[in-house]
């Protein structure tokens, strides 16, 4: 589940700024990049549906 702001077009960049739920933390780390001064990974649970 992805919220977010703005989809970007750009190969290099799959989405723009938004909350990355996943199953496994490796797939959230994927939308974030070096150039980022603060990275935040927060543990939530969440039901889909």
């Amino acid at each position: 589940m992805v919220l977010m702001t703005d989809i970007l077009t750009s190969k290099e960049i799959m989405v723009s700024h938004g909350a990355y739920l996943a199953d496994d933390p490796s797939k959230s780390h994927e939308f974030t990049s070096l150039d980022d001064d603060v990275q935040i990974m927060l543990y939530c649970k969440a039901i889909m549906g």
